[in-house]
């Protein structure tokens, strides 16, 4: 004779059930390209730094055209997966699409090489994959203006070692 669930047992596989419907559309939502979106000023720098959709250095600092930008989605994994090359536009505005799962969601890393005429290029910067409601703010300062910036010996070893740490020599 078949037994029909009552009482807590009930409750228990119905809140199991919502739960897994609920983990099922937010994997779903994840799975989407997402879309890196970011800007180009001209600045003290070089850096590159994750800010907050309404930072006030997007609308006031001036921007950088044309400015290339190379970006690679975690490159400390075995496999890390170079992205789109993407081009500035006149407002030094860019957008850097990541068809990875769950990226905006969980947390991946970008490697950025930058570069653009009359700027000092950034090389070898970590940044996170901005969220959607955040943005990724590159600083390029000019290339006859002196690095703003304290010399960091790791980070100098470190991009020196890059070509043999990758066997390439």
């Amino acid at each position: 004779m078949p037994r029909c669930l009552h009482g807590p047992t009930a409750l228990m596989w119905g809140t199991g059930f919502v739960a897994l419907v609920g983990v099922l559309a937010v994997m779903g939502c994840a799975s989407d390209t997402h879309q890196a979106v970011g800007r180009v000023i001209v600045g003290v720098g070089p850096r590159a730094e994750v800010v907050s959709a309404n930072d006030p250095r997007l609308r006031t600092a001036p921007p950088a055209r044309d400015v290339l930008v190379r970006s690679t989605l975690d490159p400390r994994a075995i496999t890390p997966t170079p992205l789109p090359t993407v081009v500035s536009d006149v407002h030094g505005d860019f957008v850097i699409p990541i068809d990875a799962f769950g990226a905006g969601v969980l947390i991946y890393e970008l490697e950025l090489d930058v570069e653009g005429a009359g700027l000092r290029p950034l090389r070898g910067a970590l940044a996170d994959v901005p969220s959607s409601s955040k943005r990724l703010l590159i600083t390029l300062p000019p290339a006859d203006q002196a690095s703003q910036q304290e010399p960091d010996l790791l980070r100098d070893t470190l991009e020196l070692s890059r070509p043999y740490l990758r066997g390439e020599r």
